[in-house]
């Protein structure tokens, strides 16, 4: 099945919300405050849906990079979310939560500034994974979020952007 979905790692969630010591920086999986810990990865339309690197169920979700899109000023690994922010700078990252007035709760992850990557020359970009970049263990490179775009997108000699909405850039709907 193509690359059609967005979502969240749940083996990486899960290490999170039961406070597990991982190996590597950070210690603990948090959803703010680890931009210089986590980086951007482009995906192509290759991808398939339940697979690596968009397993999001997986056991092991660890960041590959098969099917990445890299080009001029986008290497393989991608972008330090620490940096990738508009001259260099960090892009925030925020992480809301809230309890709704039925029995759910939400968590809200975004970023205070826009992601905005100049100079580069990218083809056929259909989404994105942020990951953990040196974490080792209980997973190497665990993947937290998959976005999907929906069509492809491309840049020549120009630059590669992410803009949150006012919702964040995603939200997780928690119900009991």
């Amino acid at each position: 099945m193509a690359y059609s979905k967005s979502g969240w790692y749940l083996h990486t969630l899960m290490d999170m919300f039961t406070n597990v010591t991982e190996t590597g920086t950070p210690t603990k999986i948090t959803l703010a405050g680890n931009s210089l810990n986590e980086n951007l990865s482009l995906v192509s339309s290759s991808a398939a849906d339940y697979a690596a690197p968009v397993a999001v169920g997986n056991a092991s979700p660890a960041w590959v990079n098969t099917d990445e899109v890299t080009g001029t000023g986008w290497a393989t690994g991608g972008v330090n979310l620490h940096a990738a922010a508009a001259g260099g700078t960090d892009v925030v990252e925020t992480c809301a939560s809230s309890a709704g007035t039925t029995s759910a709760g939400l968590i809200t992850y975004g970023w205070t500034n826009p992601l905005s990557v100049t100079g580069t020359t990218l083809t056929g970009i259909y989404g994105f994974i942020i990951y953990f970049v040196n974490i080792t263990a209980s997973v190497s490179k665990p993947c937290l979020l998959t976005i999907y775009v929906g069509t492809g997108y491309n840049t020549v000699a120009g630059t590669f952007g992410i803009t949150p909405s006012g919702t964040g850039l995603s939200q997780l709907t928690l119900t009991q």
